[in-house]
C-alpha cells in the first residue's frame, strides 16, 4: 500500500503578492484522494488519483476517508499481530511440552536406576567394615 501523505498542499498562485507583506493572499488547492478511495491497489499522480477539494466539506469528507482508510490498516495490523503471537505462544507450548517430557524421561530412568545404586552402595558399604 502506498503510504504517502494524505494532503498535498501546493500554492497554485498569489494574487496581491508583495515581498513587504508578510502574508499574502494565496489560493492554495489540496489534492485528496488516493488509489484506495477509487479502487485501485497501487498508487498513481496526484491528477489520476484525486480531486481538488474547494470546500471544507469536501476537505471533511476526504480527511474522514483518509481516516477510514487508517483505521481500516490500524485493525489488520492489529488482525496480523494477534496471529502472530498466537503462532508465538502456540510453539512456546510445543518447545516448553518436548522439554519437560524429555526431562521427565532422564529422572524416570534416574529413579529406575535408584534401587540398584543403593544396593551396591550397601555393598560397599558393608565391605570397607569387613575391611576394618
Amino acid at each position: 500500500m502506498w503510504g504517502g501523505p494524505p494532503f498535498v498542499t501546493e500554492p497554485v498562485s498569489y494574487q496581491n503578492q508583495s515581498f513587504e507583506d508578510p502574508e499574502p493572499e494565496a489560493t492554495y488547492v489540496k489534492v485528496v484522494g488516493l488509489a484506495e478511495l477509487d479502487g485501485f491497489e497501487q498508487p498513481y499522480s496526484p491528477g489520476q488519483l484525486g480531486h481538488v477539494a474547494t470546500s471544507r466539506d469536501e476537505e471533511s469528507q476526504a480527511a474522514s476517508a483518509w481516516m477510514g482508510i487508517v483505521r481500516k490498516e490500524l485493525a489488520e495490523l492489529d488482525e496480523r499481530l494477534s496471529r502472530h503471537l498466537l503462532r508465538l505462544q502456540q510453539q512456546n507450548e510445543r518447545v516448553l511440552e518436548v522439554v519437560v517430557q524429555s526431562l521427565e524421561g532422564k529422572v524416570a530412568e534416574v529413579m529406575s536406576k535408584q534401587p540398584m545404586t543403593e544396593w551396591r552402595l550397601s555393598e560397599l558399604t558393608a565391605s570397607l567394615k569387613g575391611l576394618q
